[in-house]
């Protein structure tokens, strides 16, 4: 290897780093890797390895019989039981690997930023509310997590509709996470806004195939 190749590598690597520190990854899951599975999740995060390579960053998507390919997937299952953890082992896992942007985040805190930006039309440091989603959309990776954490409004769901559709047809690989099954979520919703919740949740599905079921433990309690 010569001077050249090293010291394209090197910035690489450093590429890598940087697009890792602005991943927004909990501290909690600093450490997730796709190479050290929890107990009882070893299966799951073969899967996630397998996923990887050919999750590709949207510019490198061939859509094959104009039908979309799978950009997306969706961890499923009870609290505490290593959704967030996994999601941000795939998250790293997919930046490093193709070297592109990714972000991480909570719907719940989501909503809290966004009316924050929206009363305070400055927002933090010009921080504007349209500068928040349009971050979420144009990354190529995202982790959506806890998906039924927020109460759903109009609002909230026209705005999670405008951010799921952009991705979905831009071929932007989303992750979500849920404690809740779909059908569990829908009895919770008013009357009044089932259809645009189906509206949304159908365009979910769109990017996904079945959810990935965890299985029901405490993943704390598992490692120690």
């Amino acid at each position: 290897m010569n001077i050249i190749e090293v010291a394209e590598k090197r910035e690489l690597s450093a590429r890598k780093q940087r697009l890792i520190r602005k991943a927004n990854i909990p501290r909690s899951c600093q450490i997730a890797r796709l190479e050290s599975p929890p107990r009882g999740l070893a299966p799951f995060y073969k899967s996630a390895r397998k996923i990887t390579p050919i999750a590709c960053p949207s510019d490198q998507v061939e859509l094959q019989n104009k039908q979309w390919p799978e950009r997306g997937i969706i961890l499923q299952g009870t609290k505490r039981c290593g959704k967030t953890f996994l999601a941000a082992a795939l998250l790293r896992e997919l930046i490093e690997t193709h070297s592109a942007t990714g972000y991480f985040q909570n719907v719940n805190d989501l909503f809290h930023e966004l009316k924050w930006a929206m009363d305070r039309p400055q927002g933090r440091e010009g921080l504007t509310s349209e500068r928040i989603v349009r971050r979420l959309c144009d990354c190529e990776y995202l982790v959506l997590d806890d998906l039924a954490a927020y109460r759903a409004t109009p609002w909230q769901l026209e705005e999670m509709y405008y951010l799921v559709n952009y991705r979905l047809v831009n071929l932007k690989f989303t992750i979500f996470t849920q404690d809740t099954p779909w059908d569990d979520m829908r009895s919770t919703v008013d009357t009044d806004l089932i259809a645009p919740f189906e509206r949304l949740f159908g365009r979910v599905m769109e990017m996904c195939r079945a959810p990935w079921t965890l299985p029901a433990q405490n993943i704390v309690e598992v490692q120690t």
